[in-house]
């Protein structure tokens, strides 16, 4: 409880810090020139001692509150500079604070507070040095722009780091719209593939269905009215993806579960075609990663369709084995490809090229070859991404 309270009390400097980090420098280095003086010549006199006490005290404050702090110096600067300050032991950090409270007023406040300090230094100034009792001349004014020239300098410093302040406030918010005008158009245009898939996939999709249910004493239907309401689920998981739906997570059995079942379903599927083969899963693992897992298993599902598009049918059509270790996935599989020729709605070809991006975002390799007519395909897929990647 207390360290929760401490945390929420130092948040407010903290924010300061982190929006003006060059208020803290310029703090620092007030704060540096007062202790330098201080160990050559210490203020002498309760009143002087005071204020420069006071002084010290605004400096290091500044950064948790830079405006009130610097009006505080200002008020140090005011006392100072009255006739009897140098005989309470007026010190020069007195001028040096005054040009830091100017700066630091004016890159907050460039008109309303930087101005005023400048209005006030230059009345200071003009008491301190015995201006106002002189009767206005040709000197007297070259003294008093004498003067004020380090103020007006000082003001021209803090409004230049006003306007780059300014420059880049509004850099940053032309930054975020165009972000948010680019996410909208990326919405937009999921929205636009959302609604196309609705009315051509699931459509299609329902008419496959509904044929399938007219038979439900033939095997070879209710193998398609399975693969179809697999298809439905995953058309529509997408769709709500790309509508920008919340879809929670669908699967929560182990990964090792997962795997066992989408190897069954593509074994079970690929002989009843008649492609019958091989297919074991050695190892596990505990620790896994989402992505990785996923991909794992879409993959399995994208080989066992190009086995039934493109392998020799027979008792054995393929080999496919499973490595699973701690540090990822291994998948090799391979088979005779067969002559057959696919439709050309059916003939793509984007299936594992979309899998090897994937998989090299993920850290991986996935690497193929036929080599007279025996094709061989080799999978890398690791739970995390290696430093070197």
């Amino acid at each position: 409880m207390m360290m929760q309270r401490l945390q929420s009390a130092l948040q407010i400097p903290l924010d300061h810090l982190r929006s003006h980090p060059g208020i803290s420098i310029t703090a620092a280095i007030d704060a540096l020139i007062l202790v330098l003086e201080w160990l050559s010549a210490p203020p002498s006199g309760m009143i002087m001692t005071t204020v420069s006490a006071l002084l010290a005290a605004c400096i290091i404050a500044t950064p948790a509150a830079p405006r009130m702090m610097q009006w505080i110096a200002v008020a140090c600067f005011c006392v100072s500079s009255l006739p009897f300050g140098h005989s309470w032991g007026y010190t020069v950090i007195q001028d040096f604070s005054i040009l830091i409270a100017i700066g630091i007023l004016t890159y907050l406040h460039p008109y309303r507070d930087g101005i005023a300090a400048v209005a006030i230094s230059a009345i200071g100034n003009a008491i301190s040095n015995g201006i106002v009792d002189d009767q206005l001349g040709i000197s007297v004014i070259t003294t008093i722009v004498k003067l004020a020239l380090p103020s007006v300098t000082a003001w021209i410093i803090g409004y230049a780091f006003n306007l780059h302040q300014n420059n880049l406030r509004i850099q940053k918010i032309a930054q975020e719209h165009l972000a948010a005008e680019q996410e909208n158009a990326r919405l937009h245009a999921n929205a636009k593939v959302a609604v196309r898939m609705h009315d051509t996939l699931t459509n299609d999709l329902s008419c496959i269905s509904a044929i399938a249910h007219q038979h439900p004493d033939d095997p070879e239907w209710n193998v398609v009215l399975q693969r179809s309401q697999s298809a439905f689920v995953q058309a529509h998981a997408v769709i709500d993806y790309l509508s920008g739906r919340n879809v929670s997570a669908q699967h929560t059995s182990p990964f090792m579960e997962r795997l066992h079942d989408q190897l069954s379903e593509t074994k079970h599927y690929l002989d009843f075609l008649g492609y019958h083969g091989e297919a074991t899963i050695h190892g596990e693992s505990l620790v896994t990663t989402h992505d990785a897992e996923e991909e794992t298993l879409a993959l399995l599902k994208e080989i066992g369709t190009n086995i039934q598009r493109h392998a020799v049918k027979g008792r054995e059509a393929y080999i496919l084995s499973i490595d699973v270790t701690p540090d990822g996935v291994e998948i090799f599989e391979t088979n005779d490809a067969g002559q057959t020729t696919l439709d050309e709605a059916e003939r793509s070809g984007r299936g594992l090229d979309m899998h090897r991006r994937q998989i090299e975002r993920l850290g991986g390799v996935l690497d193929t070859n036929l080599d007279d007519q025996l094709w061989i395909l080799h999978a890398n897929i690791p739970w995390r991404p290696s430093r070197s990647s």
